[in-house]
Protein backbone atom coordinates (compact mmCIF):
# COMPACT_ATOMS: atom_id res chain seq x y z
CA UNK A 1 0.00 0.00 0.00
CA UNK A 2 1.38 3.70 -1.17
CA UNK A 3 2.84 6.04 1.83
CA UNK A 4 -0.08 8.48 1.47
CA UNK A 5 -2.67 5.14 0.95
CA UNK A 6 -1.22 4.10 4.35
CA UNK A 7 -1.73 7.11 6.35
CA UNK A 8 -5.12 8.02 4.78
CA UNK A 9 -6.03 4.14 6.13
CA UNK A 10 -4.61 5.11 9.75
CA UNK A 11 -5.99 8.35 10.12
CA UNK A 12 -9.83 6.94 9.41
CA UNK A 13 -8.71 4.25 11.85
CA UNK A 14 -8.02 6.33 14.55
CA UNK A 15 -11.29 8.61 13.65
CA UNK A 16 -13.28 5.68 14.28
CA UNK A 17 -11.65 4.49 17.21
CA UNK A 18 -12.15 8.25 18.97
CA UNK A 19 -15.58 8.05 17.88
CA UNK A 20 -16.56 4.94 19.18
CA UNK A 21 -14.72 6.45 22.43
CA UNK A 22 -16.73 9.47 22.68
CA UNK A 23 -19.92 7.74 21.96
CA UNK A 24 -19.74 4.91 24.56
CA UNK A 25 -21.08 6.49 27.45
CA UNK A 26 -24.53 6.80 26.03
CA UNK A 27 -24.83 2.86 26.31
CA UNK A 28 -22.37 1.99 29.28
CA UNK A 29 -23.27 3.29 32.61
CA UNK A 30 -22.62 2.55 36.20
CA UNK A 31 -19.92 -0.42 36.86
CA UNK A 32 -19.25 -0.82 33.24
CA UNK A 33 -18.15 2.86 32.58
CA UNK A 34 -16.28 2.64 35.69
CA UNK A 35 -14.20 -0.30 33.98
CA UNK A 36 -13.78 1.93 30.34
CA UNK A 37 -12.30 4.82 32.93
CA UNK A 38 -9.61 2.52 34.66
CA UNK A 39 -9.12 0.95 30.70
CA UNK A 40 -8.16 4.36 29.61
CA UNK A 41 -6.03 4.94 33.18
CA UNK A 42 -3.92 1.74 32.84
CA UNK A 43 -3.56 2.31 28.47
CA UNK A 44 -1.06 4.55 30.44
CA UNK A 45 0.77 2.47 31.58
CA UNK A 46 0.67 -0.13 29.02
CA UNK A 47 2.05 2.24 26.58
CA UNK A 48 4.71 3.60 28.76
CA UNK A 49 6.00 0.13 29.44
CA UNK A 50 5.99 0.04 25.40
CA UNK A 51 8.93 2.58 25.21
CA UNK A 52 10.92 1.83 28.05
CA UNK A 53 11.17 -1.90 27.39
CA UNK A 54 9.91 -2.59 23.93
CA UNK A 55 12.17 0.52 22.18
CA UNK A 56 14.59 1.18 25.27
CA UNK A 57 14.99 -2.80 25.75
CA UNK A 58 15.18 -1.54 30.15
CA UNK A 59 12.93 -4.26 31.67
CA UNK A 60 11.54 -2.12 34.23
CA UNK A 61 9.57 -3.56 36.56
CA UNK A 62 9.52 -0.46 39.38
CA UNK A 63 6.42 1.50 37.26
CA UNK A 64 4.10 1.18 40.72
CA UNK A 65 7.09 2.82 42.93
CA UNK A 66 6.58 5.83 40.59
CA UNK A 67 2.87 5.35 40.21
CA UNK A 68 2.58 5.76 43.82
CA UNK A 69 5.28 8.92 44.39
CA UNK A 70 3.14 10.83 42.23
CA UNK A 71 -0.73 9.60 44.01
CA UNK A 72 0.78 10.51 47.49
CA UNK A 73 2.42 13.90 46.31
CA UNK A 74 -0.86 15.21 44.99
CA UNK A 75 -3.09 13.58 47.67
CA UNK A 76 -0.77 14.93 50.76
CA UNK A 77 -0.33 18.61 48.70
CA UNK A 78 -4.06 18.61 49.01
CA UNK A 79 -4.77 17.71 52.35
CA UNK A 80 -2.25 19.82 54.11
CA UNK A 81 -1.95 22.69 51.71
CA UNK A 82 -5.29 22.87 49.85
CA UNK A 83 -3.59 22.63 46.17
CA UNK A 84 -5.60 21.42 43.46
CA UNK A 85 -5.60 17.89 41.22
CA UNK A 86 -4.16 20.09 38.48
CA UNK A 87 -1.47 22.05 40.32
CA UNK A 88 -0.44 18.71 42.09
CA UNK A 89 0.00 16.71 38.87
CA UNK A 90 2.78 19.53 38.08
CA UNK A 91 4.48 19.18 41.34
CA UNK A 92 4.12 15.55 41.29
CA UNK A 93 5.62 15.22 38.30
CA UNK A 94 8.52 17.32 39.34
CA UNK A 95 9.43 15.50 42.11
CA UNK A 96 8.98 11.96 40.86
CA UNK A 97 11.49 12.74 37.73
CA UNK A 98 13.77 14.01 40.40
CA UNK A 99 13.49 10.59 42.21
CA UNK A 100 13.92 8.73 38.51
CA UNK A 101 16.85 10.46 37.60
CA UNK A 102 18.29 9.92 40.97
CA UNK A 103 18.01 6.76 40.79
CA UNK A 104 18.41 6.31 37.30
CA UNK A 105 22.35 7.26 38.01
CA UNK A 106 22.73 4.51 40.15
CA UNK A 107 21.02 1.75 38.00
CA UNK A 108 21.20 2.41 34.53
CA UNK A 109 24.84 1.31 34.30
CA UNK A 110 23.54 -2.02 34.79
CA UNK A 111 21.84 -4.40 32.54
CA UNK A 112 20.21 -7.86 32.41
CA UNK A 113 18.82 -9.54 35.57
CA UNK A 114 20.73 -6.68 38.13
CA UNK A 115 18.63 -3.88 36.04
CA UNK A 116 15.78 -6.31 36.74
CA UNK A 117 15.98 -7.18 40.32
CA UNK A 118 16.82 -3.41 41.37
CA UNK A 119 13.79 -1.68 39.66
CA UNK A 120 11.82 -5.11 41.68
CA UNK A 121 13.47 -3.71 45.05
CA UNK A 122 13.11 -0.19 44.54
CA UNK A 123 9.15 -0.71 43.83
CA UNK A 124 9.45 -3.11 47.24
CA UNK A 125 11.00 -0.30 49.37
CA UNK A 126 8.60 1.98 48.23
CA UNK A 127 5.40 -0.39 49.12
CA UNK A 128 6.79 -1.06 52.29
CA UNK A 129 7.44 3.21 53.00
CA UNK A 130 3.92 3.44 52.32
CA UNK A 131 2.66 1.07 54.29
CA UNK A 132 4.64 1.45 57.43
CA UNK A 133 4.97 5.52 57.46
CA UNK A 134 1.72 5.85 59.01
CA UNK A 135 2.14 9.55 60.13
CA UNK A 136 2.43 10.71 56.77
CA UNK A 137 0.50 8.14 54.36
CA UNK A 138 -1.78 6.38 56.91
CA UNK A 139 -0.49 3.19 55.78
CA UNK A 140 -3.14 0.27 55.39
CA UNK A 141 -6.05 3.45 57.05
CA UNK A 142 -5.04 5.63 53.26
CA UNK A 143 -5.74 9.34 52.92
CA UNK A 144 -9.30 10.19 53.81
CA UNK A 145 -10.92 13.22 52.87
CA UNK A 146 -10.02 13.48 49.03
CA UNK A 147 -12.92 15.31 47.29
CA UNK A 148 -13.76 14.89 43.91
CA UNK A 149 -11.70 17.89 41.35
CA UNK A 150 -13.15 19.82 39.24
CA UNK A 151 -12.43 21.53 35.83
CA UNK A 152 -13.00 24.77 35.21
CA UNK A 153 -13.11 25.76 31.27
CA UNK A 154 -13.79 29.55 30.31
CA UNK A 155 -16.27 29.83 33.68
CA UNK A 156 -17.60 26.76 33.03
CA UNK A 157 -17.27 24.24 35.89
CA UNK A 158 -17.16 20.49 34.86
CA UNK A 159 -18.06 18.31 38.49
CA UNK A 160 -16.08 15.36 37.49
CA UNK A 161 -17.82 13.77 40.52
CA UNK A 162 -20.48 12.60 37.53
CA UNK A 163 -18.88 9.47 35.60
CA UNK A 164 -19.36 10.56 32.38
CA UNK A 165 -17.21 13.86 32.69
CA UNK A 166 -14.73 11.82 34.27
CA UNK A 167 -14.76 9.89 31.38
CA UNK A 168 -13.95 11.69 29.01
CA UNK A 169 -10.99 13.69 30.92
CA UNK A 170 -9.77 10.26 31.35
CA UNK A 171 -9.56 9.32 27.85
CA UNK A 172 -8.66 13.00 27.37
CA UNK A 173 -5.41 12.62 29.03
CA UNK A 174 -4.97 9.04 27.94
CA UNK A 175 -5.10 9.83 24.17
CA UNK A 176 -2.79 12.52 24.85
CA UNK A 177 0.17 10.49 26.50
CA UNK A 178 -0.04 7.76 24.02
CA UNK A 179 -0.08 10.58 21.54
CA UNK A 180 3.41 11.84 23.39
CA UNK A 181 4.97 8.93 23.67
CA UNK A 182 4.19 7.87 19.94
CA UNK A 183 5.87 10.90 18.43
CA UNK A 184 8.63 9.77 20.83
CA UNK A 185 9.12 6.66 19.62
CA UNK A 186 9.15 7.87 15.93
CA UNK A 187 11.68 11.01 16.35
CA UNK A 188 15.27 10.75 16.53
CA UNK A 189 15.22 10.24 20.30
CA UNK A 190 13.28 6.89 19.58
CA UNK A 191 15.72 5.80 17.04
CA UNK A 192 18.49 6.19 19.50
CA UNK A 193 16.20 3.94 22.62
CA UNK A 194 16.01 1.46 19.17
CA UNK A 195 20.00 1.89 18.81
CA UNK A 196 20.16 1.34 22.72
CA UNK A 197 17.98 -1.97 22.84
CA UNK A 198 19.87 -3.65 20.01
CA UNK A 199 23.70 -2.96 20.34
CA UNK A 200 24.64 -0.90 22.89
CA UNK A 201 28.06 -0.69 21.48
CA UNK A 202 27.42 -0.10 17.88
CA UNK A 203 24.94 2.62 18.82
CA UNK A 204 27.89 4.27 20.96
CA UNK A 205 29.99 4.29 17.99
CA UNK A 206 28.04 6.31 16.25
CA UNK A 207 27.58 8.71 18.54
CA UNK A 208 24.24 7.41 20.89
CA UNK A 209 24.78 7.98 24.13
CA UNK A 210 23.59 4.73 25.49
CA UNK A 211 23.71 5.90 29.37
CA UNK A 212 22.08 9.73 27.96
CA UNK A 213 19.38 8.05 26.23
CA UNK A 214 18.60 5.06 29.26
CA UNK A 215 18.30 8.29 31.26
CA UNK A 216 15.75 10.20 28.80
CA UNK A 217 13.41 7.60 28.84
CA UNK A 218 13.51 6.47 32.28
CA UNK A 219 12.57 10.43 33.12
CA UNK A 220 10.05 10.75 30.15
CA UNK A 221 8.10 7.12 31.27
CA UNK A 222 8.00 8.36 35.11
CA UNK A 223 6.34 11.69 34.51
CA UNK A 224 3.76 10.25 31.91
CA UNK A 225 2.97 7.27 34.54
CA UNK A 226 2.59 10.23 37.23
CA UNK A 227 -0.96 11.01 35.52
CA UNK A 228 -2.13 7.61 35.91
CA UNK A 229 -1.45 8.02 39.58
CA UNK A 230 -3.47 11.24 40.06
CA UNK A 231 -6.50 9.83 37.34
CA UNK A 232 -6.73 6.94 39.95
CA UNK A 233 -6.95 9.37 42.97
CA UNK A 234 -10.02 11.37 41.31
CA UNK A 235 -11.57 8.14 40.29
CA UNK A 236 -11.80 7.63 43.45
CA UNK A 237 -14.62 10.45 44.55
CA UNK A 238 -15.79 11.31 47.41
CA UNK A 239 -15.24 8.57 49.58
CA UNK A 240 -11.89 9.30 50.21
CA UNK A 241 -8.51 7.62 49.09
CA UNK A 242 -7.07 4.61 50.02
CA UNK A 243 -4.05 3.83 47.50
CA UNK A 244 -3.58 -0.08 47.59
CA UNK A 245 -1.29 -2.47 46.42
CA UNK A 246 -3.64 -3.17 43.56
CA UNK A 247 -5.76 -0.11 42.50
CA UNK A 248 -8.41 -1.72 40.11
CA UNK A 249 -9.40 -4.34 42.10
CA UNK A 250 -10.09 -1.79 45.09
CA UNK A 251 -11.74 0.13 42.46
CA UNK A 252 -14.12 -2.81 41.06
CA UNK A 253 -14.96 -3.62 44.44
CA UNK A 254 -16.10 -0.33 45.63
CA UNK A 255 -18.10 0.32 42.13
CA UNK A 256 -19.67 -3.33 43.12
CA UNK A 257 -20.56 -2.48 46.20
CA UNK A 258 -22.14 1.27 45.09
CA UNK A 259 -24.32 -0.44 42.48
CA UNK A 260 -25.52 -2.68 44.85
CA UNK A 261 -26.78 -0.52 47.24
CA UNK A 262 -28.33 1.71 44.72
CA UNK A 263 -30.24 -1.16 43.77
CA UNK A 264 -31.15 -2.26 47.20
CA UNK A 265 -32.67 1.48 47.46
CA UNK A 266 -34.75 1.16 44.65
Amino acid sequence: MPAPAAARSSAWAWAAVALIALALPAVATGYHLHLLIMAAIFSILAVSLGLVIGYAGLLSLGHTAFFGIGAYTSALLYLHFGVSMWFGMLAAAVLATIVALALGALILRVRGNRFVIVTIAFAEIMRLVAHNWVEVTRGQMGLAGILPPKLDLVGQVIDLNVKQNFYYVAIAIAALSIFVLARIAKSPLGWGFTALRENETLGESIGVGAYRHAMIVFAVVVSVVIFMGLLVIGVRRARGLIIRTSPAAGDADDERRDDACAGAKA
